[in-house]
């Protein structure tokens, strides 16, 4: 029988995983302004379309006992949502987020090189990161369902439907959609889908001593995020992005996984170190643009620490 007191803790870690999906991508990285953030309309906007998705991404991994490989996949598959179906930038050809990437390897109506930059930033900023955080703050419910298989179905359904009509018929981020374009990005969505399916949890605990080495090496993500962007900057041939891409992505997993830093609270010092270089990566673009918003991701980030502070004393033997 579930308790009330569980079912609180439950719906407490809900609304925290949901408001970090809204708020870590979008304003530490300089992307959405504090004052435009959290207006009443733009935060319930960003709620539905990350915080919706992404609840149901972390139920199914839960029922599948899917580990980190297996939800970061289903993060790629986020990606396409939102950069894909929502905001439409894989389909720009010029206009791209970043400018460094207009013109660069579009070919087939999809600038490829943008779309695998952005949705691996979303596998980790919007969807890996949040979940692990959000679990490992949660104590007792981590690793429990937070919804029922029910309500899990239900809001899956509500996600693909909403994303599917927005892309349809929305002219805000561009042209509609075409039906054979949402077919194809599906179908993508669904082998990635598959693919994180076939990726299994193995228990990993790590142990707390030396911390701030995961943090460190989470920090170390801005050179690396930098180094793919000179690619696309100096015009480097796609194949040769693609390849240095693969090469990066391929040691970050391998350091991980050598460190034993894939279990917690290892990981959730990494996912840390990430964000702390997200905001030092957008006090660029918002330091004159927005300043207010520098405080408030500083402030945001202090938060996160200190709830990362209070779970590690918490499973500390």
């Amino acid at each position: 029988m579930v308790t009330a007191m569980a079912i609180s803790q439950r719906l407490l870690a809900i609304v925290m995983l949901v408001a970090m999906t809204a708020i870590l991508p979008e304003m530490l990285s300089g992307n959405t302004t504090a004052p435009v953030l959290f207006r009443p309309d733009a935060f319930i906007f960003f709620s539905f379309a990350y915080g919706l998705p992404i609840l149901v991404i972390r139920e199914w991994a839960i029922r599948l006992g899917l580990g980190k490989g297996g939800v970061f996949l289903a993060g790629m598959a986020y990606g396409l949502i939102n950069e894909g179906l929502l905001a439409k930038t894989i389909f720009r050809e010029s206009g791209v987020p970043i400018d460094l990437f207009d013109h660069y390897g579009f070919a087939f109506g999809v600038n490829f090189p943008w779309a695998l930059f952005i949705c691996v930033w979303h596998a980790l900023s919007s969807v890996l990161f949040p979940i692990a955080l959000a679990q490992h703050f949660a104590g007792p419910v981590g690793a429990l369902p937070w919804l029922g298989k029910w309500t899990a179905f239900v809001l899956a359904a509500l996600a693909v439907a909403l994303a599917s009509v927005f892309f349809l018929n929305d002219e805000t981020t561009g042209a509609r959609g075409e039906p054979a374009i949402l077919a194809s990005l599906w179908a993508t969505m669904a082998v990635l889908a598959f693919a994180a399916s076939r990726l299994r949890a193995t228990p990993a605990f790590s142990p707390s001593d030396g911390l701030w080495k995961p943090w460190a090496f989470g920090l170390a993500g801005l050179p690396l995020m930098i180094a793919l962007l000179l690619f696309a900057r100096f015009d480097a041939p796609a194949p040769v992005y693609l390849a240095a891409f693969a090469a990066i992505a391929a040691f970050w997993v391998w350091f991980i996984h050598r460190q034993g830093w894939f279990g917690q609270p290892a990981f959730c010092r990494v996912a840390l170190g990430w964000y702390t270089q997200m905001v030092g990566f957008s006090w660029f673009s918002m330091i004159h643009r927005s300043p207010v918003t520098i405080a408030v991701g500083v402030v945001a980030l202090a938060l996160i620490h200190w709830l990362n502070l209070r779970a590690e004393r918490r499973i500390a033997p």
